[in-house]
């Protein structure tokens, strides 16, 4: 296990031989004092059995993305993007939800990591910025889905995923839709800050995560996943939805290829680097 567990980050084979054998060693050890230090390594091991179906969903293709350490101390949360916090962070575009083309209008994202708070900072050009659709004006009104909004798709290393909808004025909607629910008692505790230009609308997003012990204190409250890493990844989507009149413009990330953002087969990787 210990040779092969870099491929584990990749491959279901080695999971599912790592696993087989756990099963083997539980059973031969009965129920002593060794099947006792075979029960902490199988709860130890629950994350693998994770990674192991978020692997089994064919993600192989899947875009990746990197996220650059800071200080938390550094940002000004403005909506600006313009300090120096946000300096030399890779920058990357999304693309048309359906067709993976460019779409109307662009928009591109950075991804700090900074003192266990994961920040996005967020650029949507739009040269309609008179007519933008933000009818939603408070925290958690479902309208917001159907605002000018960014939406945040997050899956951790333990937890199957959270979505977070932003629009234009800084109103969120925060939901847990872990097992296919949409909880909407979870809060994501996010910090929000919306700039408008006379071309384009910004925002910074400042989400604190908590740690497994913290997350199982308290899950109804921040992100639960430890540090992204290469063998230990998040998945993650960034999405938008440009809104005109009946007229809507879908983009993403990595896009989903038909009319709807949550996907996870098709989320991107996501890591510190």
């Amino acid at each position: 296990s210990e040779q092969n567990w870099p491929l584990m980050s990749t491959k279901v084979e080695p999971i599912d031989k790592a696993l087989s054998l756990l099963a083997a060693a539980r059973k031969s050890a009965g129920d002593g004092i060794y099947g006792k230090r075979v029960d902490l390594v199988v709860e130890c091991l629950k994350p693998l059995k994770e990674r192991r179906e978020k692997l089994a969903l064919g993600r192989k293709d899947a875009p990746h993305a990197f996220a650059a350490e800071r200080k938390i101390t550094d940002l000004k949360l403005d909506g600006k993007l313009d300090e120096p916090f946000w300096k030399e962070v890779p920058v990357y575009e999304l693309k048309e939800l359906i067709t993976s083309n460019a779409p109307k209008s662009k928009t591109t994202f950075q991804i700090a990591w900074a003192d266990k708070a994961i920040v996005f900072g967020i650029r949507c050009e739009d040269s309609d910025m008179k007519n933008l659709n933000t009818w939603a004006d408070k925290d958690g009104d479902p309208g917001i889905f159907n605002d000018d909004n960014i939406e945040l798709l997050l899956e951790t290393q333990t937890h199957d995923y959270y979505q977070l909808a932003i629009n234009a004025n800084g109103k969120i909607i925060d939901l847990d839709r872990k097992d296919g629910r949409r909880n909407s008692l979870w809060s994501s505790q996010a910090e929000i800050a919306v700039f408008k230009g006379s071309d384009s609308w910004s925002l910074e997003v400042k989400i604190p995560t908590a740690d497994l012990i913290e997350g199982g204190i308290d899950a109804s409250k921040k992100v639960e996943g430890t540090r992204p890493t290469e063998t230990e990844p998040w998945f993650f989507n960034v999405c938008r939805h440009r809104a005109r009149g009946k007229e809507s413009e879908l983009s993403a990330f990595s896009p989903t290829g038909h009319k709807r953002f949550n996907d996870q087969s098709k989320f991107g990787e996501l890591f510190i680097k």
